[in-house]
């Protein structure tokens, strides 16, 4: 499996570490003034509030708020197998999504015996590439 989420030290707090993103291994390119921090709650099916409160409840993360030029909070995380653990589903769920991209349908056997193209459930495909 591809690493596109890797843990970084917070070089002011030694303890404390943000989940970054590898650009060069991630095929979905945004504008510069776009935020990546989003990609990871809408990986997990969250909105970007409730993902912030995951990370606080569940994993432990300290929220960081709105400072100088950054656009939205961000969580920082203490080193653990709870984060080792999310690390690993969201880097899952980051291939399941490129795969999707790349491969928006399974073929599989019908009844009859007849091969069918089956796309994927996905309310944000255009109309015409649904079945």
């Amino acid at each position: 499996m591809n690493e596109y989420f890797y843990l970084d030290k917070i070089p002011t707090n030694d303890n404390l570490y943000a989940i970054r993103l590898h650009h060069e291994k991630f095929p979905f390119k945004t504008p510069i003034e776009g935020s990546y921090n989003i990609i990871m709650a809408r990986l997990c099916g969250l909105s970007y509030p409730d993902f912030l409160r995951m990370c606080r409840d569940i994993l432990d993360a300290t929220l960081i708020g709105r400072l100088g030029q950054t656009i939205f909070p961000y969580p920082l995380f203490k080193r653990s197998s709870k984060l080792d653990a999310f690390m690993k589903f969201l880097n899952a769920r980051a291939e399941y999504a490129i795969e999707c991209q790349k491969h928006p349908y399974q073929i599989r056997k019908n009844k009859s015996g007849d091969y069918i193209k089956e796309f994927y459930e996905d309310t944000n495909r255009p109309a015409e590439f649904r079945n």
